[in-house]
């Protein structure tokens, strides 16, 4: 019995140190990653140093031109925009990143009917939420308070096993690392080429969720929270509602929730989700949620216009 006892425990200790040091292999690989998904967010928390940060989803990722917003507005640009990215994930992100630099702008690049209960408290949008933090908070251990307010459980997971948060990220990690394949970025802005064929788009394809189910009072929460770091740490946010392909027409309930939310934080906020400037414009447009290259050099020089002014009006 004590022999079994014994082969048990060396079992238990061999298991236990190789999970600690292929973790830290893995660890070491994921943060050589020099494009792709995670690059954007290792440099919003370990490296940039921009003056206007953007925060968002893909619609940011792809609507902000850093290099145009730089050439209008004089100041440095990083794109942090990440697909399928919510409030979630980017009051945790910029609490981290604020720790270290703090931007002059910070442009919150939102899409009001991600604020509803029947988007935001879907199990695989929170899920998406923590698996794309986890593998960042043993280097950022502010990251686990966030984790850990949508799954407690995931929390101790990584913690016990090392190996946890990188699994599912080998092959995306090595690729990223050591080779050039994958999507095009600069400075965290990823174009998008082509635009919609009208010939065979006469409707839209994607259902806007309407406020039916109710409003998701913890989303619009964190969105207060990330707005009153950027108060304690003198940056100033501005919440944009980029462009849609078809009009997109708030209900008064929520659109006058951001409005009231904006005033507290004299905060801007710049609605183009029914701008006529791109609304049915084919040519502006890769799909009907994200404007094309062209669309977003219209809009990124729009934008740039909005922070020259307040940049001036703070100088």
């Amino acid at each position: 019995m004590m022999k079994l006892f014994k082969h048990i425990l060396l079992l238990l200790i061999i298991t236990v140190v190789a999970d600690r040091l292929i973790g830290r292999l893995q660890e070491y690989i994921f943060y050589q990653q020099h494009h792709g998904d995670d690059y954007i967010t290792i440099q919003v928390l370990d490296s940039t140093k921009a003056a206007i940060i953007i925060v968002g989803s893909s619609r940011a990722s792809h609507h902000y031109i850093s290099d145009s917003l730089e050439h209008y507005s004089g100041l440095s640009v990083f794109n942090g925009g990440r697909d399928n990215m919510g409030i979630h994930y980017t009051k945790a992100t910029i609490n981290e990143m604020l720790k270290r630099h703090k931007p002059k702008f910070i442009i919150f690049d939102v899409i009001p009917y991600a604020f509803l209960n029947n988007n935001q408290n879907a199990s695989n949008y929170l899920d998406v939420q923590t698996s794309v933090l986890l593998p960042f908070a043993n280097k950022h251990r502010g990251l686990y308070d966030d984790i850990g307010a949508i799954s407690q459980a995931e929390v101790w997971k990584s913690k016990l096993i090392k190996m946890y948060a990188y699994n599912s990220l080998i092959g995306s990690t090595i690729q990223n690392s050591y080779t050039h394949i994958g999507h095009q970025q600069f400075n965290g802005y990823e174009p998008l080429s082509g635009k919609i064929d009208t010939a065979n788009y006469h409707q839209p394809l994607f259902t806007i969720p309407t406020i039916k189910e109710g409003i998701d009072s913890h989303a619009f929460t964190l969105l207060e929270e990330s707005l009153q770091l950027c108060k304690d740490h003198g940056v100033i946010p501005i919440i944009c509602f980029s462009p849609f392909y078809y009009p997109y027409h708030h209900e008064q309930k929520i659109i006058q929730r951001f409005q009231v939310i904006a005033s507290s934080f004299h905060c801007q906020l710049l609605d183009y989700s029914s701008d006529p400037t791109f609304t049915n414009n084919a040519t502006l447009f890769y799909d009907e949620l994200h404007l094309n290259k062209d669309g977003a050099a219209i809009f990124s020089k729009k934008i740039a216009e909005h922070i020259s002014m307040s940049h001036a009006q703070t100088n």
